[in-house]
């Protein structure tokens, strides 16, 4: 009778375990992949402005928190002023590319978007 408690018990464990992963879905994995600059680029002249990049962040952010994913970068999106290193205050696709090889912390420290 014991066995048959712990062996009832193991398998109630294991069924709520994988019901909560199949629960949680793909958005409790990897971060989705990191946007194209086509993605933010939306008048496709070349350039991403501050009002496109503002609205591809809140765009972003909406979808995320509609799929219940994890908000935990939200602090850190990155400015145009970050990623603008010529100062003409538009990102180019190359400024764009750049940004895009940083990590979240920096150069090679994780792949997470940020954006």
């Amino acid at each position: 009778m014991k066995a048959q408690s712990m062996l009832l018990t193991a398998l109630l464990a294991v069924s709520m375990v994988s019901v909560s992963a199949w629960a949680a879905g793909p958005q409790s994995g990897n971060p989705p992949p990191r946007p194209a600059f086509s993605d933010f680029d939306t008048d496709n002249d070349g350039y991403i402005t501050s009002q496109e990049l503002s609205a591809f962040q809140s765009k972003r952010m909406q979808e995320r928190a509609e799929n219940g994913g994890r908000m935990q970068y939200a602090g850190m999106r990155p400015e145009l002023s970050d990623i603008d290193t010529d100062g003409d205050n538009l990102i180019s696709e190359e400024e764009f590319l750049s940004h895009q090889m940083m990590g979240p912390r920096g150069p090679g420290r994780g792949n997470k978007s940020n954006w």
